[in-house]
Protein backbone atom coordinates (compact mmCIF):
# COMPACT_ATOMS: atom_id res chain seq x y z
CA UNK A 1 0.00 0.00 0.00
CA UNK A 2 2.97 2.10 0.64
CA UNK A 3 6.56 2.70 0.98
CA UNK A 4 9.29 5.06 1.62
CA UNK A 5 11.86 5.87 -0.74
CA UNK A 6 15.67 5.59 0.83
CA UNK A 7 16.57 9.08 0.07
CA UNK A 8 16.16 11.95 1.38
CA UNK A 9 14.94 15.27 -1.26
CA UNK A 10 14.92 18.51 1.10
CA UNK A 11 12.69 20.59 -1.33
CA UNK A 12 13.53 24.43 -0.31
CA UNK A 13 12.31 26.21 -3.86
CA UNK A 14 9.48 25.71 -5.98
CA UNK A 15 6.90 27.77 -7.36
CA UNK A 16 3.32 26.71 -7.73
CA UNK A 17 1.63 27.87 -10.93
CA UNK A 18 -2.23 27.52 -11.74
CA UNK A 19 -4.48 24.90 -10.77
CA UNK A 20 -5.02 21.91 -12.18
CA UNK A 21 -7.81 20.27 -10.19
CA UNK A 22 -9.04 20.53 -6.32
CA UNK A 23 -11.14 17.92 -4.50
CA UNK A 24 -12.91 19.89 -1.70
CA UNK A 25 -15.15 22.49 -0.60
CA UNK A 26 -15.33 26.24 0.19
CA UNK A 27 -15.90 27.62 3.37
CA UNK A 28 -16.17 30.94 4.45
CA UNK A 29 -14.87 31.77 1.18
CA UNK A 30 -11.90 29.57 1.58
CA UNK A 31 -10.64 26.57 0.23
CA UNK A 32 -10.67 23.26 2.15
CA UNK A 33 -9.78 20.39 0.24
CA UNK A 34 -6.79 18.83 -1.91
CA UNK A 35 -5.66 21.39 -4.68
CA UNK A 36 -3.21 20.15 -7.24
CA UNK A 37 -1.20 22.96 -9.17
CA UNK A 38 1.38 22.76 -11.58
CA UNK A 39 4.44 23.43 -10.38
CA UNK A 40 8.04 24.78 -11.01
CA UNK A 41 11.55 23.50 -8.79
CA UNK A 42 14.69 23.12 -9.03
CA UNK A 43 14.34 20.09 -7.85
CA UNK A 44 12.50 18.55 -10.46
CA UNK A 45 15.45 16.87 -12.05
CA UNK A 46 16.50 14.72 -8.96
CA UNK A 47 12.54 14.15 -8.43
CA UNK A 48 12.14 12.38 -11.71
CA UNK A 49 15.91 10.61 -11.36
CA UNK A 50 14.36 8.08 -8.96
CA UNK A 51 12.57 6.56 -12.52
CA UNK A 52 14.38 5.60 -15.79
CA UNK A 53 14.21 8.28 -18.24
CA UNK A 54 11.97 5.55 -20.40
CA UNK A 55 8.75 5.64 -17.81
CA UNK A 56 9.42 9.70 -17.09
CA UNK A 57 6.68 10.15 -19.95
CA UNK A 58 4.43 8.01 -18.20
CA UNK A 59 4.23 10.06 -14.84
CA UNK A 60 2.75 13.83 -13.80
CA UNK A 61 4.48 16.38 -11.78
CA UNK A 62 2.62 18.60 -9.86
CA UNK A 63 2.11 20.86 -6.52
CA UNK A 64 -0.21 18.77 -3.91
CA UNK A 65 -1.33 21.24 -0.84
CA UNK A 66 -3.90 19.74 1.77
CA UNK A 67 -5.15 22.37 4.18
CA UNK A 68 -7.51 20.10 6.29
CA UNK A 69 -8.12 16.28 7.09
CA UNK A 70 -9.14 14.15 4.00
CA UNK A 71 -11.52 11.74 4.81
CA UNK A 72 -10.86 7.76 3.74
CA UNK A 73 -11.13 8.35 -0.33
CA UNK A 74 -9.58 6.81 -3.60
CA UNK A 75 -8.14 8.87 -5.68
CA UNK A 76 -9.43 9.77 -9.44
CA UNK A 77 -7.57 8.78 -12.40
CA UNK A 78 -4.20 8.17 -11.13
CA UNK A 79 -3.23 4.61 -9.50
CA UNK A 80 0.20 5.26 -7.99
CA UNK A 81 1.69 8.03 -6.34
CA UNK A 82 5.17 9.16 -5.38
CA UNK A 83 4.96 11.80 -3.16
CA UNK A 84 8.11 13.99 -1.69
CA UNK A 85 6.86 16.09 0.99
CA UNK A 86 8.00 19.71 1.65
CA UNK A 87 5.68 19.85 4.74
CA UNK A 88 3.60 17.68 6.79
CA UNK A 89 2.39 19.29 9.99
CA UNK A 90 2.26 16.27 11.63
CA UNK A 91 -0.37 13.88 9.88
CA UNK A 92 -0.86 10.34 9.76
CA UNK A 93 -1.66 8.89 6.03
CA UNK A 94 -3.84 5.86 7.28
CA UNK A 95 -4.60 2.76 4.36
CA UNK A 96 -7.83 0.85 4.84
CA UNK A 97 -9.40 -2.48 3.23
CA UNK A 98 -13.45 -2.51 2.79
CA UNK A 99 -15.38 -4.71 5.07
CA UNK A 100 -17.49 -5.69 2.16
CA UNK A 101 -18.00 -5.61 -1.25
CA UNK A 102 -20.56 -3.01 -1.63
CA UNK A 103 -19.77 -0.10 0.89
CA UNK A 104 -21.09 3.06 1.20
CA UNK A 105 -19.45 5.23 -0.73
CA UNK A 106 -20.36 8.86 -2.71
CA UNK A 107 -18.32 11.54 -5.22
CA UNK A 108 -17.83 14.59 -5.04
CA UNK A 109 -16.49 17.88 -7.58
CA UNK A 110 -14.18 16.76 -9.95
CA UNK A 111 -14.31 12.75 -8.78
CA UNK A 112 -14.14 10.58 -11.41
CA UNK A 113 -13.03 7.00 -10.80
CA UNK A 114 -12.37 8.10 -7.50
CA UNK A 115 -14.76 7.80 -4.63
CA UNK A 116 -14.87 8.86 -0.51
CA UNK A 117 -15.95 5.56 1.89
CA UNK A 118 -17.85 5.84 4.98
CA UNK A 119 -15.71 5.20 7.41
CA UNK A 120 -18.29 2.00 9.06
CA UNK A 121 -17.44 0.17 5.65
CA UNK A 122 -13.61 0.22 6.08
CA UNK A 123 -10.98 -1.86 8.32
CA UNK A 124 -8.37 0.05 9.44
CA UNK A 125 -5.44 -2.86 10.10
CA UNK A 126 -2.67 0.18 11.92
CA UNK A 127 -1.48 0.22 8.18
CA UNK A 128 0.07 3.80 8.19
CA UNK A 129 3.07 6.06 7.83
CA UNK A 130 3.82 9.57 9.24
CA UNK A 131 5.81 11.96 6.19
CA UNK A 132 8.34 14.28 7.49
CA UNK A 133 9.87 17.02 5.18
CA UNK A 134 11.98 15.55 2.94
CA UNK A 135 11.01 12.14 2.76
CA UNK A 136 9.36 10.27 -0.12
CA UNK A 137 6.63 7.83 -0.31
CA UNK A 138 5.36 5.67 -2.98
CA UNK A 139 1.50 5.06 -2.17
CA UNK A 140 -1.32 3.04 -3.57
CA UNK A 141 -3.90 5.32 -4.47
CA UNK A 142 -5.80 2.93 -5.63
CA UNK A 143 -6.91 1.77 -2.23
CA UNK A 144 -8.92 3.53 0.59
CA UNK A 145 -6.48 5.90 2.42
CA UNK A 146 -6.66 9.09 4.59
CA UNK A 147 -4.94 11.88 6.07
CA UNK A 148 -5.61 12.88 9.22
CA UNK A 149 -3.69 15.54 11.81
CA UNK A 150 -2.15 14.06 14.81
CA UNK A 151 -2.08 17.94 16.46
CA UNK A 152 -5.37 20.04 16.48
CA UNK A 153 -5.67 22.88 14.39
CA UNK A 154 -5.57 23.18 10.48
CA UNK A 155 -3.04 21.18 9.11
CA UNK A 156 -1.18 22.31 5.82
CA UNK A 157 0.35 19.62 4.21
CA UNK A 158 2.58 20.39 0.88
CA UNK A 159 4.08 17.84 -1.30
CA UNK A 160 5.61 17.56 -5.51
CA UNK A 161 3.84 14.79 -6.52
CA UNK A 162 4.81 12.00 -9.25
CA UNK A 163 1.76 10.46 -10.78
CA UNK A 164 0.51 7.83 -12.84
CA UNK A 165 -2.45 6.39 -14.73
CA UNK A 166 -0.31 3.74 -16.52
CA UNK A 167 1.31 1.42 -13.37
CA UNK A 168 0.08 -0.21 -10.55
CA UNK A 169 2.03 0.25 -7.41
CA UNK A 170 3.38 -2.90 -7.62
CA UNK A 171 4.95 -1.92 -10.91
CA UNK A 172 6.14 1.33 -9.86
CA UNK A 173 8.07 -0.29 -6.78
CA UNK A 174 9.69 -2.50 -8.91
CA UNK A 175 10.81 0.63 -11.06
CA UNK A 176 12.24 2.68 -8.52
CA UNK A 177 13.61 -0.71 -6.93
CA UNK A 178 15.77 -1.17 -10.48
CA UNK A 179 16.99 2.99 -9.68
CA UNK A 180 17.92 1.64 -5.95
CA UNK A 181 15.33 4.15 -4.83
CA UNK A 182 13.48 1.51 -2.76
Amino acid sequence: MFAKLKHSLDIQQYTEKELLISFGETVDDKFQGIEYRKVVSKHAFDIFNTIPAEYRGLFDISLMKINRAIPAHTDSEITCAINFYVKTSNCMTMFYSLKNNNPNKIQIENQTNGYIFNEEDLIWNHDCFIAEPGEAWVLDVTKPHSVMPIDPGSPERIAITLATRTFTFDEVCAILASTGSL
